[in-house]
């Protein structure tokens, strides 16, 4: 071993690792510095003077020290970065128009104005003006909060700007366990820019995470504070339960938009919109009554209603014993449906026992009521447990009383 080369790299790379760190080149700097410590750990073993290894031994760890303080408190984690990058590509295949989602006007107005027109237009952001930065929206569970990010981010990105979405998933958990999760959503959103960062389900995400809430809470005025001249960052998150945030948190968010539950009118046009691309024989009035029947449920669940009634066809497709031809439809000679036993031309025969060649000539039903009554059977007031859902409504109407604002 040549110690005297070993020395004088020690001391080049030391004088070279904090030149670095004074410009705040941090991964020129990191490298540096390992080099420097590793280098005095091989003096180390040669040594056989105690004070001098002792002495190697405390300039390894001061390298060393800084080194591991830049990793884990100023570099961006690979990981993380990797994530940020994943998740905005895979964003861009998000594509929510306005006119997808029925009612809610009021808040789709507020979110032109305060996520679209900053982010897309950010030349009519003059003089004193201060565009919202921080928007909490809140509601029941299935009252279309996700969508309407989704379309304030379609827009967005039209306009070449970015959308980053955080869930709760494992992945985000795991990612989030080395604490820089949100000092590098920061540092990339700067980066970014124009760029819409989306929290879904706040509440949740901070129980699970003290240091995100800690570092929310502390760096939040400084990025997202309109008296600081950052624009073209805007966080949206939402929430079910906003009366589980704590106050001071609560004001974080310069607005705060109760997304209530969708009206008769609204309820219907979910209801047509959804059936739009799916055969059906419903009339205005059997649309009305099965509203009426289901007058609890929230979007998300009567689309899932619809789901489930779409399939009662196929159903009774798989559990007919007989089957007739009819004048074929699409281009083909004939097709096969359910029928029952005493129909003209019925044929005794399952599904199963179509001949293989004419499998594409079946033609399922079309939905209608019945279907959805049966459908429905899934979703009554009793099953959902819907006493305990409305105290939840009279609870987001308190809230909105005290700190929010009607969508």
């Amino acid at each position: 071993m040549d110690k005297e080369k070993i020395k004088k790299e020690i001391i080049e790379f030391s004088s070279v690792a904090k030149k670095y760190d004074g410009l705040k080149d941090y991964e020129n700097a990191f490298d540096f510095y390992l080099k420097a410590a590793n280098n005095l750990n091989l003096l180390k073993k040669e040594e056989k003077n105690e004070s001098i290894k002792n002495e190697y031994i405390k300039q390894a760890k001061e390298y060393a020290l800084r080194a591991k303080e830049i990793r884990d408190n100023i570099l961006p984690n690979k990981a993380n970065i990797e994530f940020l990058n994943k998740n905005l590509e895979e964003n861009k295949k998000i594509n929510v128009k306005w006119e997808d989602i029925v009612g809610l006007e009021k808040v789709k107005s507020i979110l032109k104005e305060n996520v679209i027109s900053p982010l897309c237009f950010p030349q009519l952001i003059k003089g004193n003006i201060t565009p919202c930065k921080t928007i909490l929206l809140y509601g029941a569970v299935g009252t279309g909060k996700r969508l309407l990010v989704k379309a304030a981010a379609t827009e967005l990105q039209k306009s070449k700007g970015n959308f980053i979405s955080i869930s709760n998933s494992s992945v985000i958990y795991n990612l989030i366990s080395n604490n820089k999760l949100y000092n590098d959503l920061i540092d990339f959103a700067i980066k970014k820019k124009p760029v819409l960062i989306f929290i879904d389900n706040i509440t949740c995400f901070i129980s699970n995470n003290d240091q995100f809430k800690g570092n929310f809470e502390k760096d939040i005025l400084n990025i997202f504070n309109p008296i600081e001249k950052n624009e073209g960052i805007i966080l949206i998150a939402t929430d079910n339960y906003p009366w589980n945030l704590e106050t001071t948190f609560l004001s974080k968010f310069q607005k705060k938009i109760y997304i209530p539950l969708p009206d008769f009118e609204a309820k219907k046009q979910i209801l047509k919109l959804n059936m739009k691309n799916i055969p059906n024989t419903l009339t205005e009035e059997q649309i009305e009554d099965i509203i009426k029947k289901t007058n609890l449920l929230v979007g998300s669940e009567i689309a899932s209603l619809i789901s489930e009634a779409s399939f009662y066809p196929f159903k009774k497709c798989m559990e007919s014993e007989y089957f007739k031809k009819i004048p074929g439809i699409n281009g083909k000679k004939f097709n096969y449906v359910p029928c029952t036993e005493n129909e003209p031309g019925a044929i005794k025969m399952k599904l199963n026992e179509i001949p293989k060649e004419e499998t594409s000539f079946l033609l399922p039903p079309k939905v209608g009521y019945q279907d959805f009554i049966n459908a429905d059977k899934r979703y009554t007031c009793k099953g959902m447990g819907y006493p305990s859902f409305m105290r939840d409504i009279e609870k987001l109407k308190e809230f909105t009383k005290k700190f929010g604002e009607e969508g």
